[in-house]
């Protein structure tokens, strides 16, 4: 798959990220990539586009792809222990906010060094060592939360 460069009218750039740099395809604005420069948000992207590819075909160039929402089978099970969390951990009113199952700690834009802060406010909360689930995908938190209530 190749990116193209900033001349190619299907990328648009994002402007005044707090995290970064985004690029996204023009009519299809789920599909972004970010990191700390244009290039690493064009590598995201194209890595992106190489996984969502994987499952299904790519939209014709142009079209006006829908926004679709991931599933929130599993992160339902846990609203209580989810409104807590997010009420004590990130500071967050759970009905203010959108969660799926894929929903992790990285979404919320934390630095390294504010995720380390996260993970100890974790611990000292709940008990629990969530550190090494990498991307700390919420619903994992919150099933190791409710084994160790």
């Amino acid at each position: 798959m190749t990116i193209h460069s900033d001349s190619d009218a299907r990328l648009q750039e994002l402007i005044d990220l707090p995290c970064g740099t985004g690029v996204q395809i023009v009519r299809w604005p789920q599909m972004c990539g970010l990191g700390d420069t244009k290039p690493e948000a064009l590598e995201d992207l194209r890595q992106r586009l190489e996984a969502y590819r994987e499952d299904r075909p790519l939209p014709r160039p142009g079209t006006q792809v829908p926004l679709e929402f991931a599933s929130t089978q599993h992160v339902d099970n846990y609203e209580s222990i989810a409104r807590e969390f997010l009420a004590k951990i990130l500071n967050i009113d759970f009905d203010r906010c959108f969660l799926s199952d894929q929903s992790s700690l990285t979404d919320f834009g934390f630095d390294e060094a504010s995720l380390k802060r996260h993970h100890a406010k974790i611990r000292e909360t709940y008990g629990i060592d969530a550190s090494d689930l990498g991307d700390g995908n919420l619903v994992d938190i919150f099933e190791r939360i409710r084994i160790n209530q």
